[in-house]
């Protein structure tokens, strides 16, 4: 999977704003529309039109009101249709901690870990606008020619953002709170250190500090899941995203993932999701 960097117009700025309709424009490699790794952050807001937006295995249907969210590392792709319309806000990691140093509501909230909501939001008329208005204003300013306090005011607004888009997913009962959450936070961030090393959800709890029982306690109260569950959720979506990018053979896949080798591989895919990567990569070619 081809992964794209961050490159803002200033050397300097964490946080850019882009108009999805002048990006689809571009000459890019990879295009925007074919399916690549970003190593930012980024969220859409579609203002206009209708598409869909591929995040990792699944194509999201996007019109006026849609707010989707891509972490570092997800798989994604942009709608084909020149016609459509949208704001795109790209920021860094380092973007987001110097956010959770302006509030203490971030940073517990977990609303920019990608596994703890959907991708897509819908949102409503007057929110929409809202954060139009709000783009409006980080245009602005990244449009100012004195630097000044210019950054700061651009990490404020975009602050701002953030917290309304917490705000709105909260609303529809997209994010959670409270200790068993935070643990579970904890496990996620664990197999995406570990996955290499282990598929055995009594590792994870071992590494955790915690018995199996308490790990299992955990997911099912935030997730409803085993931890086995998801954790082969966790490692087939990451195979996904690799299938993704055609002519990666399943043995440089099955390196990266710290499978044996491509037959394991395959095995492991069929049993969770009953059929083998083959099949899935070309049900996504036939689809793009």
């Amino acid at each position: 999977m081809i992964t794209v960097s961050y490159e803002a117009q200033r050397a300097d700025q964490q946080v850019e704003l882009l108009y999805l309709e002048e990006v689809l424009k571009r000459d890019l490699e990879p295009p925007p529309t074919q399916a690549h790794r970003p190593s930012f952050y980024l969220m859409v807001l579609y203002t206009a039109g209708s598409g869909e937006h591929l995040v990792d295995d699944r194509r999201h249907p996007c019109r006026r009101g849609s707010l989707i969210f891509v972490a570092p590392g997800q798989a994604q792709a942009l709608p084909t249709d020149p016609t459509i319309r949208g704001r795109m806000l790209l920021f860094t990691p380092q973007a987001v901690e110097a956010a959770r140093l302006l509030s203490g509501p971030l940073e517990s909230s977990g609303v920019l870990d990608h596994r703890l909501h959907p991708p897509l939001t819908s949102l409503e008329e007057p929110e929409v606008a809202r954060l139009e208005r709000l783009t409006d204003l980080i245009a602005e300013e990244s449009a100012a020619v004195e630097e000044g306090i210019r950054q700061d005011v651009l990490l404020h607004l975009f602050t701002v953002w953030i917290l309304l888009s917490q705000r709105y997913r909260q609303a529809r009962g997209q994010q959670q709170s409270g200790l068993p959450y935070l643990e579970f936070r904890r496990f996620l961030k664990l197999l995406d250190q570990r996955r290499r090393e282990s598929r055995n959800a009594s590792d994870y709890a071992h590494w955790l500090g915690i018995s199996p029982r308490q790990l299992r306690r955990i997911t099912s109260r935030v997730a409803g899941l085993s931890p086995k569950d998801l954790i082969d959720r966790e490692i087939v979506l990451e195979i996904k995203r690799w299938l993704l990018q055609p002519g990666v053979p399943l043995k440089r896949i099955a390196s990266e993932l710290g499978f044996e080798g491509p037959e394991a591989l395959v095995k492991y895919f069929r049993r969770c999701t009953g059929e083998t990567p083959g099949a899935w990569r070309q049900s996504q070619e036939s689809e793009s």
